[in-house]
């Protein structure tokens, strides 16, 4: 099956879908719930499914070779999507991340960061290093940890900006797992993550954002990322009310 407007009246044809589709239950239904049925009528098993998402996944790895250097960041987050809760992917990903750490760009770092600190709602944040610690296996959660440090010493080296938040997420992962016991290293994330941030929440709050007039009124007061400022952060608190 080379298109998504052939039906799926057998497991070849399902097989094809499955890996078209990302190897995603989700993205089929999104994309074509019509297939997605006919897919689903088949009852497919899925230690099946798992079969083909490790194919899809040894596949990728054996081409990362072959793709650009601008495009690594997006190679390495449709591998990151494609694992399961399992050692064997995990282990793949962090001996890969060492080989991607030595010939990524810096446009694509932050896509790297994102995928191993993680960015949903919680302080173990769900990256890989989350991933990890479920697992039972500290020694790959201390792996990617080592890259993402090896990552931020190329983002100083080249004056580059991570996606905003980045090390405060960082932060979260580490005192949540206990991870690192250097507090001068996290004392500094802490510090350019407040300045990174305070710049963000500035440049949003002169566009009239009304959730980042707060936090930019609470980092005045605060002195984060600033020098603290009363009569600024009064400014934003009216600016608030006035919205």
């Amino acid at each position: 099956m080379t298109n998504t407007e052939e039906s799926i009246e057998n497991i070849d044809q399902a097989e094809s879908y499955f890996k078209l589709m990302g190897c995603s239950r989700f993205h089929m239904m999104r994309e074509n719930p019509q297939r997605n049925e006919e897919y689903k009528k088949l009852d497919i098993d899925p230690s099946i499914e798992s079969e083909w998402i490790k194919e899809e996944f040894e596949k990728k790895i054996s081409n990362f070779h072959k793709i650009e250097t601008k495009h690594i960041g997006v190679f390495y987050s449709s591998l990151v999507s494609l694992i399961e809760r399992k050692e064997f992917y995990l282990e793949k990903l962090v001996e890969l991340t060492q080989e991607i750490n030595n010939r990524v760009n810096r446009e694509q770092l932050p896509l790297i960061l994102t995928q191993i600190i993680g960015n949903n709602a919680t302080k173990s944040r769900g990256g890989l290093i989350q991933k990890s610690y479920d697992l039972k296996r500290p020694d790959l959660a201390v792996l990617y940890y080592e890259q993402v440090k090896s990552i931020f010493e190329k983002i100083e080296l080249y004056y580059f900006k991570p996606t905003p938040f980045i090390r405060g997420y960082l932060v979260d992962v580490i005192e949540y797992f206990g991870i690192d016991a250097d507090n001068d290293f996290i004392e500094k994330l802490r510090l350019k993550n407040y300045f990174e941030n305070f710049n963000y929440y500035k440049k949003e709050a002169d566009r009239r954002n009304v959730n980042a007039m707060k936090i930019l009124s609470e980092y005045y007061r605060e002195g984060k990322g600033c020098q603290k400022d009363i009569v600024k952060a009064e400014f934003w608190e009216l600016k608030l009310k006035e919205k």
